[in-house]
């Protein structure tokens, strides 16, 4: 199934109710239910499409994880 990132995915991760993927240049996007502002957006909104996760430029991401609330 094409999920339409812009970059090839190294990693891919399934919480309860939503998804992570970690691209190669080490972007993280995430789409699903949202609950709690759980992928780093200010709102509750249901994502059915990957949105790009901000992640504060001083970090780089090694991993990710997913898990349930």
């Amino acid at each position: 199934m094409k999920i339409g990132l812009p970059e090839p995915v190294t990693k891919i991760f399934c919480g309860f109710s939503y998804n992570l993927a970690l691209l190669e240049n080490k972007e993280v996007y995430g789409w699903g239910l949202n609950e709690q502002g759980i992928l780093g957006s200010f709102n509750l909104n249901i994502f059915w499409k990957p949105v790009k996760i901000s992640i504060d430029k001083r970090h780089r991401i090694k991993t990710i994880s997913c898990g349930a609330l």
